[in-house]
């Protein structure tokens, strides 16, 4: 199977982003502190794999540094309409900016295939992506019917593939959890 990136699953390689986190708060502390320091309320909102890096953890850092500064944090499974939600700063993953905002890439998350042992020794090991298509299929909500994958470097372009996942989460763990239980195959 093809690695593939792009999408977000929480892995032990997801951890390079937090100094891109800490990276992005100190340069928002650097665009926005007054003299006498930040004041008032931020309202900051993030989606659930930010939360699963730790986001949390480089907030009680920033409450530290910025004590008059009131953090009200918002873990959401869906992108928040910031205007209409009225939040300062928002952490998504994905590609789609909506008109009018700022985004900024923090960075890439790898993704893999995978599946139960249970699972393979009852239903078979894909050996090409086209195997897939005869498999149960647990999906992120943000790619549900079409997985990209990217080949190692220099090996090829990529490729997509249209899929009928028979669950779709807007949440890595549930997927995780679903993948041992040997649902399926996950992305």
């Amino acid at each position: 199977m093809q690695r593939s990136t792009g999408q977000v699953t929480v892995t032990a390689a997801g951890l390079e982003l937090v100094p891109r986190l800490q990276a992005w708060l100190s340069e928002a502390d650097e665009l926005f502190a007054p003299a006498q320091g930040l004041q008032g309320s931020l309202r900051i909102a993030a989606s659930m794999p930010f939360f699963d890096l730790d986001i949390v953890t480089l907030l009680a850092q920033f409450q530290h540094e910025h004590p008059n500064l009131t953090l009200n944090f918002t873990l959401t499974s869906a992108p928040l309409d910031l205007v209409r939600d009225s939040i300062d700063i928002g952490f998504q993953e994905g590609t789609a900016v909506a008109p009018g905002y700022i985004a900024r890439k923090l960075g890439s998350i790898a993704s893999w295939m995978v599946a139960s042992p249970q699972y393979l020794a009852s239903l078979g090991t894909p050996k090409c992506l086209e195997d897939l298509l005869a498999h149960r299929l647990l999906s992120i909500a943000s790619c549900h019917d079409e997985w990209r994958f990217v080949p190692a470097a220099g090996s090829g372009s990529m490729r997509q593939l249209k899929v009928k996942p028979v669950f779709v989460s807007n949440y890595s763990q549930a997927m995780l959890t679903m993948c041992r239980a040997g649902v399926g195959i996950s992305f």
